[in-house]
């Protein structure tokens, strides 16, 4: 599932919401401000942006744009490879670069070093505290 309000495709073959409503998402927000720093940053990454978890795991710090304000996605969407500028709150923006030089990472290292189901899976994580009501 992802935080994308509604672009796209809403439902699955077996007619299954693909993605987070607003409230659930906020929800998803508050439980994550518990969860280790890169979970935080990742979960406000997809928050903010809308981006999809192969998207957001291929940020490095060269793709965080602080003159323009925006991160840079690859995406392989249409069978091509296509890069989309988003817009951050720079106050976000510089909290990803400051996480960056902390880590101590290369201008092509990825800030979320994770595989996809390592990424499904503290989302899923945080969801189970969400839907238990637990925020």
């Amino acid at each position: 599932m992802s935080i994308n309000y509604g672009e796209g495709q809403l439902f699955t073959a077996e007619g299954e919401r693909k993605y987070l409503t607003h409230g659930e998402a906020k929800a998803l927000l508050a439980v994550a401000r518990k969860a280790d720093r890169q979970t935080r940053l990742f979960c406000r990454l997809l928050y903010y942006t809308g981006c999809r978890v192969s998207e957001g795991l291929q940020i490095t710090p060269r793709r965080l744009d602080m003159e323009t304000g925006r991160v840079v996605f690859r995406t392989l969407k249409r069978r091509r490879t296509v890069f989309r500028g988003v817009p951050l709150p720079h106050r976000f923006l510089a909290e990803l670069l400051a996480f960056a030089q902390s880590a101590e990472l290369g201008s092509d290292d990825r800030l979320f070093p994770w595989c996809r189901q390592t990424a499904w899976r503290r989302i899923r994580a945080l969801m189970e505290v969400v839907s238990h009501g637990v925020v």
